[in-house]
């Protein structure tokens, strides 16, 4: 039973849009949002579709899976902030994350970027100051372009995206290894197929 969730041949829809992004948020917001959805959520959602239909990531399983991973990497219920899908800092108390070697250029963006190489790559490419000002990762239109480019091209651990999803194969379970070990895969999984749901019912 290893990796077998979300290891089955899918049908691949390579040009999704497009997509009812109003009608996608009414069906998020009841499957994965207990019907209620903040402005900046939503807006956060809008931001990673508009993303993904700039850097042309058209696989509705790989844009799932981009929902997914921000929607686990962005909650800090240890800070009693209970919205998902907000650019935030990693889930770890402020003092902790202070005394973290990395510091100041902790897990932040939808992707939960960290390590100074990375910051200094992202803002270059970006032509952010992301170096000298990494709050600037909270920004919902640089966490939403740094999180598709991640994922897509695989800056983060080398493996991307279109190594897991390809053709008719998916593989939600493998996909965490474009930003992290595979903990939490299967939770994430499961997300993503509720994702898949909503947008295939939203297409248009």
């Amino acid at each position: 039973m290893k990796d077998f969730y979300g290891k089955f041949p899918t049908k691949s829809v390579q040009a999704f849009l497009p997509v009812n992004v109003d009608m996608f948020i009414e069906k998020i917001k009841v499957a994965l949002f207990d019907g209620v959805m903040s402005e900046v959520q939503i807006e956060s959602v809008k931001a990673i579709m508009n993303q993904c239909i700039e850097q042309g990531m058209y696989d509705i399983r790989c844009v799932s899976y981009a929902y997914a991973c921000a929607y686990f990497n962005c909650h800090r219920p240890l800070d009693d902030t209970h919205e998902r899908i907000v650019p935030c800092f990693e889930n770890k108390r402020m003092i902790t994350l202070r005394g973290m070697p990395q510091f100041p250029y902790i897990g932040r963006s939808f992707t939960m970027l960290k390590g100074k190489h990375l910051y200094r790559a992202e803002g270059d490419r970006m032509n952010s100051n992301l170096l000298y000002d990494p709050d600037l990762l909270l920004n919902i239109d640089i966490a939403s372009n740094s999180h598709i480019y991640c994922l897509k091209y695989g800056t983060i651990t080398g493996r991307k995206l279109g190594d897991y999803i390809y053709g008719n194969y998916c593989n939600y379970t493998a996909c965490h290894r474009v930003v992290d070990r595979l903990h939490n895969r299967w939770e994430i999984a499961d997300y993503a197929f509720k994702f898949e749901f909503a947008l295939r019912e939203s297409l248009v």
